[in-house]
């Protein structure tokens, strides 16, 4: 009889889980997807999509027929032209695995912008966004003012980690934080480089210092405090606190202050490689600047980044609830945010030297095949 009720009871479990999912008509419904941004240092650019409805697996694409009007401080009013560019299509690259240039082996990307123009810190700007077929959305954000830095300290150490040596490298920004009100920030860190390098082409070789630059990506930690609280929350404590990918953060714990903020990266090398490893030789002429732009940037663009990186670090987790991004874009979806950088840099070695020419792999690629042709 207790094995009797045991069953009944295990089975009323499962049917009382059942429930009758409704999905609301207007997730199925086609909107517009806005994702732009207005600075003090980048044109404006507004990308406008489609967007994807739950019952269908295609892929989001960039709108051509959309019309955008911006209005700056509730007057002035300017018309966004439209651009294109054309980026690789990666899936029929990889599935077509063939040499030959194919029109199909590339996706057009169309984007909205107005040469030259920046946006002005403390100005409103506000966009609308209309495509035949859609209704028309809108949004609108206040450019932040930057903040004022005043010096960059560096430091680096070598450690022998069993199998690998790791380097790291420590930074830190002092800067003035505003009082008696809430800001928001970003710190996004470039490398530029400059290296004495071989290029070898068949049988031919030549020697140039070459540049390369970062594209504004490179991740970086830190132990500092006010990147720590920004995804903090009650599942924290039990699941861990997601990675800040964005370097992100808010001035609770700061406000008003002179605040000095510390990142640092680590690189490991294998013993083998790090023997053969070459430094920066600054008596050659070569060289290495780490820049930072340290953003101000809008409660909207800063809510948005901090959804996609919950989203990402909760994808799949059975414990967690699913993170909709946020989204500021009536009778859309999508971001429109703003920002306005400082910039702060520090280079070992000099750059530009005179009497050295400086190429990217590229432009010495080329040199060589046009000896070579000669």
């Amino acid at each position: 009889m207790k094995q009797l009720l045991l069953i009944i009871l295990v089975l009323s479990v499962f049917f009382s889980c059942e429930k009758e999912i409704i999905i609301d008509s207007q997730l199925l419904a086609p909107k517009i997807v806005v994702n732009a941004f207005i600075a003090n240092d980048s044109v404006i650019s507004v990308f406008v999509y489609q967007n994807t409805p739950i019952n269908t697996t295609e892929n989001m694409k960039t709108k051509s027929d959309a019309s955008i009007v911006l209005t700056e401080n509730g007057n002035q009013k300017y018309t966004l032209k439209r651009f294109f560019t054309l980026t690789r299509n990666t899936h029929y690259y990889y599935e077509k695995n063939a040499l030959d240039m194919d029109v199909n082996e590339f996706d057009t990307t169309y984007y909205y912008s107005i040469p030259e123009f920046y946006g002005i810190p403390g100005n409103n700007y506000k966009i609308e966004v209309s495509c035949p077929g859609f209704e028309t959305v809108s949004a609108e954000t206040t450019v932040p003012f930057p903040v004022k830095l005043h010096a960059i300290d560096t430091s680096s150490t070598i450690s022998n980690e069993s199998n690998y040596i790791l380097i790291n490298s420590y930074f830190k920004i002092k800067f003035s934080e505003p009082a008696n009100e809430t800001n928001y920030y970003r710190l996004v860190k470039f490398e530029n480089t400059g290296q004495f390098y071989p290029v070898y082409n068949e049988t031919d070789t030549l020697q140039y210092f070459i540049k390369q630059h970062s594209s504004g990506e490179d991740r970086f930690n830190s132990n500092d405090p006010v990147f720590s609280n920004v995804h903090e929350d009650a599942n924290s404590y039990i699941f861990g606190s997601g990675w800040n990918s964005f370097g992100i953060f808010t001035d609770e714990l700061i406000n008003g202050k002179d605040y000095e903020v510390s990142v640092y990266e680590s690189i490991g090398y294998s013993n083998d490689y790090f023997e053969s490893f070459s430094f920066i030789d600054t008596e050659k002429g070569e060289f290495k600047t780490i820049k930072f732009a340290f953003q101000s940037i809008s409660s909207d663009m800063y809510f948005f980044l901090k959804s996609i990186d919950l989203q990402s670090y909760n994808d799949g987790s059975p414990f967690s609830e699913p993170v909709p991004i946020f989204n500021n874009i009536e009778n859309g979806y999508g971001i429109f945010g703003s920002y306005a950088s400082s910039y702060i840099e520090i280079t070992n070695g000099e750059y530009p030297k005179e009497g050295i020419e400086y190429l990217t792999f590229e432009e010495a690629l080329k040199i060589l095949d046009k000896d070579k042709n000669q």
